[in-house]
This record gives C-alpha cells, structure tokens and sequence, in this order.
C-alpha cells in the first residue's frame, strides 16, 4: 500500500510552504464602487458560511501587493467568529478569487510598504505507520484544518473529511501534522499565526 501527502491550501492558497517567499508588501487606497462592494460581500457570504450577511461588514478595502500579486485587500469585522482569532478577517481578492489570509494582522497595517515574509514548511512530521494499517485504512482521503503558531508548531487541528471512514488514518495524519516544524510568517517584523491550513493525506 502505498501513502501520498498531497498538499492542498484552501485558506491560504497563494503561498507556497516549500520555498521561503520574503519580500516587502505594499498597501495603499483603491477606489472601490457599489458593484465592488456587493461582489465582495457575496464572496464573503460563501467564505464566512454559516455567518448571516447580518453579522459582518466590511470594514475596509485596500490594494494589497505581495508575493508578485496584486489585488485588494478585504477586511471584515464581524459579530460572529469563524476563524480561531478574533476579527477584523483579513481576505485578498486578485482578479475573480478571493482567500482568507489566515491572520488579521494585515488589517492593522497602515498605508505604505512593509517587511513580509511568509511561512513555510521545514520539516515535515513522519508518517507512524505501523504493520496492519493497509488492511484497517483502506483507500480515500483525509483532510485535516490547522493553524501554524507564531512558534512554528501546529495547532487547533480539527478533521474537514474522512473518505477512508478508518480512525486510524486520522490518526496517523494527525500525528504527522502536529509533529511539523514550520518557519513562522512575520508581517511588518512580528511573528503571527497562520490560521485555517488544510492538508490533504491520500491513502
């Protein structure tokens, strides 16, 4: 039997955790129009589901350029938490995608260029797997959500799916994940967390 580690960023999806992304980031205003807003404000519905459109708005729109994109930044206030931090949600939205950043702290940041640098993978958690475990998993996949702490470790791990119904594979993915070592992400020279990270194990 053979075990994949397939990589999949729902929540952070522009970055990579392979290679080391450092670069300045640069803010600045955007005019934004009425059909901008409600474009925003339906891509935020289907991001912050279950949230109601009743208990968020957007606090501010800003043109975000970082990691050779560029696009506007979105920040969200909302009555509501979705995300394991408290608001204002920071969300990038370039061409017709938007994502969540994973951290807020692009909210604070004032007009200008700032110091960035993303977080990556150093070393991966081994995967336990033991004699036996081909038979009691079988085939399918498990996706696990995940934060990456301002300490490089993982945290708030939860299980999104379960195609191989076997607890076993959650086990075994659970502990490859919390034994991950992460360079941290670091925003204008201050650690901060990374949260809402899938990682797919395909089995």
């Amino acid at each position: 039997m053979k075990f994949y580690i397939k990589f999949v960023f729902v929540t952070v999806a522009i970055f990579s955790t392979v290679s080391t992304v450092a670069a300045g980031i640069k803010i600045s205003s955007v005019h934004t129009t009425e059909q901008d807003l409600a474009e925003f404000n339906d891509k935020l519905l289907a991001l912050l589901d279950p949230i109601s459109e009743k208990d968020f708005s957007i606090q501010s729109v800003k043109k975000l350029e970082f990691s050779r994109r560029s696009g506007v930044l979105v920040c969200v206030e909302s009555k509501k938490q979705q995300y394991p931090y408290k608001p204002p949600y920071a969300f990038f939205k370039s061409g017709s995608v938007m994502y969540h950043l994973g951290g807020g702290e692009f909210c604070h940041l004032p007009i200008g260029e700032h110091a960035y640098t993303e977080y990556r993978l150093k070393k991966p958690g081994n995967l336990g797997i033991k004699d036996g475990d081909k038979e009691a998993i079988g085939n399918g996949q498990v996706v696990l959500e995940f934060t990456v702490t301002y300490e490089g470790k993982a945290e708030n791990l939860r299980i999104i799916s379960n195609s191989t119904k076997s607890k076993r594979a959650e086990e075994i993915a659970i502990d490859a994940i919390s034994r991950s070592e992460y360079r941290t992400r670091e925003v204008a020279g201050q650690k901060s967390s990374v949260h809402g990270l899938r990682r797919t194990f395909t089995f």
